[in-house]
């Protein structure tokens, strides 16, 4: 299953800065990382007057720009929905989700705490903290990992060891007519991704040990 984890904290603890240097890291480090950000104040996304918010006002549930760069997708929904919800939405190349907000939501968590902010921690009692952030070092942390905010490169090696250094090893081989197929790396890895991608919304497919696709041509 993709890795996600979420980074919690009150407003201006420093989370988007700190979200964003890790995404740069590891990105920097190869990894492909998708990043999915909770808005708990429920704002319009009607935020331009383009074709697409016209679709919406018109009466589209699912509006979707796409050019060659990318797409865009603006959907109503019927509740708030989980990252692990909105994974299937990522690319199927995505190593990691990176989060920001979700505190109530059972995720790793690394609280980002500000000494100035004048409040106690949002998830001190949570289980699923694994990491605390903070410009006080006087922090208590009851044995949690404590990192220091400007410290983004130790907050990322933490993340890459937990959830990507142990990532399982993807063994395809292509057969056709019964005879194995000797394939290049980057078509291996293309398939490999493609297969993910395929079969990552189904239910009970999150940890698969083995897949098997027959194509029968008559």
């Amino acid at each position: 299953m993709l890795p996600i984890v979420t980074f919690t904290g009150f407003s201006n603890s420093g989370k988007t800065t700190l979200v964003s240097k890790v995404i740069t890291l590891l990105t920097d480090k190869g990894f492909h990382v998708a990043s999915i950000k909770h808005d708990g104040n429920t704002h319009d996304f009607n935020i331009a007057d383009s074709d697409s918010v016209r679709h919406k006002k018109s009466g589209a549930v699912c509006s979707i720009v796409s050019n060659a760069k990318g797409f865009l997708v603006h959907c109503d929904s019927s509740k708030d929905k989980s990252p692990a919800e909105l994974a299937y939405l990522t690319p199927a190349d995505a190593d990691i989700i990176i989060c920001e907000g979700f505190k109530n939501r059972s995720l790793p968590k690394i609280e980002v705490v500000r000494k100035d902010n004048g409040k106690d921690r949002s998830n001190d009692s949570d289980p699923n903290l694994i990491a605390v952030v903070s410009d006080d070092d006087s922090l208590k942390t009851d044995g949690i990992p404590f990192f220091d905010i400007n410290n983004a490169p130790g907050v990322t090696s933490f993340i890459e060891e937990k959830f990507l250094a142990k990532k399982p090893p993807y063994k395809l081989q292509l057969v056709v007519n019964g005879e194995a197929v000797p394939t290049k790396d980057f078509l291996r890895e293309m398939l490999t991704y493609s297969i993910q991608g395929l079969i990552k919304p189904l239910k009970g497919c999150d940890r698969p040990k083995e897949i098997i696709i027959k194509a029968i041509y008559e």
